[in-house]
């Protein structure tokens, strides 16, 4: 289920909802990276596919600008995660997930244009 051991509850709720999501608890949670905001990333393994579960608490963050600009986005053919399920009471949005490798570190001149 987690390689995450925490007394934090909102790993609890990130349970409870990806149970619902996947209605299974056979999926693997590993932190990916954080934020400079109050925001957190989480990589989801389930089935032989990961996603990125951001965790953005309601109290601090706002989601909507998020969803919003990333559907128009994804909608418009630009490359961004693609947003797989939300809760935007709970702050939590799974997103397709990009692979382990940040673009800072493959971005450059002869990249870009292919990579944004």
């Amino acid at each position: 289920m987690s390689s995450i051991k925490s007394t934090d509850p909102r790993i609890n709720e990130i349970h409870n909802w990806l149970n619902k999501v996947f209605g299974s608890t056979q999926y693997q949670l590993d932190i990916a990276s954080s934020d400079a905001s109050f925001r957190r990333y989480f990589r989801v393994s389930y089935q032989n596919e990961t996603w990125i579960l951001m965790d953005a608490p309601p109290s601090h963050e706002n989601t909507c600008p998020f969803i919003d600009i990333g559907t128009f986005l994804f909608d418009n053919n630009i490359n961004v995660p693609e947003i797989k399920a939300k809760d935007t009471n709970k702050g939590f949005l799974l997103l397709s997930d990009f692979g382990k490798q940040a673009y800072l570190d493959e971005l450059n001149i002869d990249t870009a244009d292919s990579l944004y």
